[in-house]
């Protein structure tokens, strides 16, 4: 039986391997929107903790994933959940992120359940139900990083099907059944929309089922988050500046140059300061028009340059 430092052994490799993902929350001080409203924040006086800027929040953001000296044994199991699936973090700091922007607004009670529920028979009842949620859900957060999707399941048995919408986040790209020593990331991409079979609970059946499911994109956020992983059997992986139909742009990667200059460091983050959402960027590390550079990504963020007329707008809730 492992001790409890043999586990925390473990648990020092594992922080090394998700430094790059948790060094990328760095970038959210970048975006204007999101950093010059932060402050905003501190007139809130039901937080728990006085941030004095988005800086001190991703700190202690961070001392809640990383494993400290002293955690009792079920903190580091909830922390090595987070630090298995490295989009889970992604998905932890956006709604941590949101929650705070909504109680800076006078939406204490809204930020407590910001999951929209509503499954519906009918497609259009479910949008309706969704654009209701939106708009008591909406903050900065969500109008630049929450895209929206659909889930559409059918029973087999009886041909139920049932409508949900739920938000769009960060998207995960898992690399490791791609055998392959070099990929476009763009092929990739285009699974995001997918269809499978599922047991799950017929309503109408009133007992487990199989389902056919489908999960479309119904519309993309402003800035799209890539989170890859498991990218070690692949030795280069192509990404491209634009994506979608040149409908977005590569405004930040981290990437695994495995350049010699880094010495211990393996990784650097680099940023496009061409949009004007970035700013206070190291010159040494700025993606040149053109000239993407080669290595494995950890995290990219696109930005939405131009609508693509292939989606659904939200409408205006302002």
């Amino acid at each position: 039986m492992e001790s409890y430092f043999d586990e925390y052994s473990k648990n020092e490799e594992m922080e090394k391997n998700i430094k790059p993902y948790l060094e990328a929350l760095s970038i959210f001080t970048k975006i204007k929107k999101v950093s010059e409203n932060f402050s905003k924040i501190n007139k809130n006086k039901n937080l728990p903790y006085n941030f004095g800027s988005l800086e001190d929040f991703i700190k202690y953001f961070k001392q809640n994933i990383l494993i400290q000296k002293g955690d009792e044994p079920y903190r580091i199991k909830e922390k090595n959940y987070l630090q298995k699936s490295p989009e889970k973090i992604f998905y932890f700091f956006l709604d941590e992120l949101h929650k705070l922007f909504k109680m800076n607004i006078g939406e204490e009670e809204e930020s407590k359940n910001s999951k929209n529920k509503s499954i519906e028979y009918d497609r259009e009842k479910a949008h309706q139900s969704f654009k209701k949620f939106y708009k008591k859900d909406r903050s900065v957060i969500s109008d630049l990083f929450f895209g929206k999707k659909l889930i559409i399941k059918t029973c087999k048995n009886c041909n139920m099907t049932e409508y949900n919408y739920k938000y769009l986040k960060a998207i995960p790209l898992n690399l490791i059944n791609i055998i392959s020593e070099e990929i476009e990331l763009e092929h990739i991409f285009v699974g995001l929309e997918k269809s499978f079979e599922k047991e799950d609970l017929c309503r109408l059946c009133s007992c487990k089922q199989k389902f056919n499911v489908q999960i479309k994109i119904d519309k993309r956020p402003e800035i799209l988050i890539f989170v890859i992983t498991n990218s070690q059997k692949v030795k280069k992986v192509t990404f491209q500046d634009c994506i979608y139909q040149n409908s977005y742009k590569l405004i930040s990667v981290v990437i695994d140059t495995q350049s010699s200059i880094l010495g211990d460091k393996k990784y650097k983050i680099l940023y496009d300061n061409s949009t004007g959402i970035l700013s206070n960027y190291n010159k040494k590390n700025v993606i040149e028009k053109g000239n993407i550079p080669e290595g494995i990504p950890y995290v990219l963020f696109y930005k939405k340059i131009k609508e693509d007329s292939d989606e659904e707008d939200y409408d205006d809730f302002t």
